[in-house]
């Protein structure tokens, strides 16, 4: 008898069929093509992240130089390369920014960008530190909306008195800080990842800055500004940095000699000014305005002190008054007395102090 051989298909041997394996493929592409798209938005926002814990990096770095010399670091463009500081009292010294860096760069492969009030690189032999200035040559105007220029409060703040700026270019690694060439005392436009909108820097009078504008591509550079205020108390300053230290003015009497000097005391000096600078206001800003009195020290008098030229403000130590016995008026006099230092170039960034008294003359 002829046998026949029969076969068993057994489901173990079922393979995919071509429609099959063409839906995995088409989901293994869909699945890769997703992952592709989402790696560099999130490469990105890592690197912004990262290159803002280096800004905060750096800030802290310039911090503790500060503390420790009372003076921020000094850091030469010409020597360093990138956007630095645009102060003639640190061209041609060593760098001592770079050696107090952490991190050098940013995630891109960019240096850090750091700019300064020249006036805060003074040193303890020049007569002052930061712990005897109030008041810098640096504004950061920070947009709360697009249209930055418009209306104080409510398309910008503007941030006073600031001590420093550091950034990063961002990922596009192009400055877009700073814009094209502006002669000292004009605005410098600028954008910030801190608002939106535009970030307008303030360097005047520091000099021509000369940064080429890229207002095409999208902004990205990160940014970190302090205050001198804010600098003063982690640098571990104490004290007002300008007084008058008289509280009031003793009375007096008209058949009695009269001698009463106001001191003032802190102040920041540079290497050309050692003596503070006083201004007397009264009604009628005269020496007449306080009847039978002199003025040894021949402290200019004035209706608006603030309001007159630093140069017609009187240099001397302290300030005198007298008058002698037999003579002067019987009454209350009133009088403001304005004392300012020399913080550095230019006098807008001079320290002023000011307080009112009142002189009695009895009979």
């Amino acid at each position: 008898m002829r046998r026949v051989k029969t076969y068993k298909r057994f489901a173990d041997d079922a393979g995919f069929t071509l429609i099959e394996l063409s839906i995995v493929l088409i989901i293994i592409g869909i699945v890769l093509a997703l992952g592709v798209g989402l790696l560099g938005p999130m490469l990105k926002e890592a690197n912004v992240a990262k290159a803002k814990e280096t800004i905060d990096g750096t800030m802290e770095s310039i911090q503790g130089f500060v503390a420790a010399n009372k003076r921020v670091p000094c850091c030469d463009e010409t020597s360093y390369g990138p956007v630095c500081d645009y102060a003639p009292t640190c061209d041609s010294v060593p760098d001592e920014f770079t050696p107090i860096l952490k991190t050098p760069t940013d995630p891109w492969g960019s240096k850090i960008n750091y700019i300064f009030d020249n006036n805060l690189t003074y040193t303890a032999a020049d007569g002052g530190d930061i712990c005897g200035r109030r008041s810098t040559l640096l504004v950061v105007r920070q947009c709360l909306t697009e249209d930055c220029v418009t209306t104080a409060g409510i398309d910008y703040t503007d941030i006073t008195n600031v001590a420093y700026v550091a950034w990063s270019f961002g990922p596009n690694s192009t400055n877009q800080m700073l814009g094209n060439t502006y002669p000292a005392g004009t605005a410098i436009t600028t954008r910030g990842i801190l608002g939106p909108g535009t970030t307008t820097l303030y360097v005047a009078p520091l000099g021509t800055l000369n940064i080429p504008t890229n207002s095409d591509l999208e902004y990205d550079d990160v940014v970190k500004w302090i205050t001198i205020d804010e600098l003063r108390v982690k640098a571990g300053c104490e004290g007002a940095p300008l007084r008058i230290v008289n509280n009031e003015l003793p009375a007096g009497h008209v058949s009695s000699d009269y001698t009463a000097t106001l001191y003032a005391d802190g102040g920041a000096f540079s290497t050309a000014v050692t003596n503070y600078r006083w201004c007397i206001q009264t009604q009628n800003g005269a020496l007449a305005d306080l009847p039978g009195f002199a003025n040894p020290d021949a402290i200019v008098f004035n209706t608006d002190c603030q309001g007159l030229a630093e140069a017609s403000w009187t240099q001397a130590a302290d300030f005198d008054l007298t008058k002698a016995s037999g003579s002067g008026t019987t009454g209350s006099y009133s009088l403001t007395v304005f004392v300012r230092d020399d913080n550095g170039s230019g006098t807008v960034s001079d320290n002023v102090a000011s307080r009112a008294f009142v002189l009695t003359v009895s009979p």
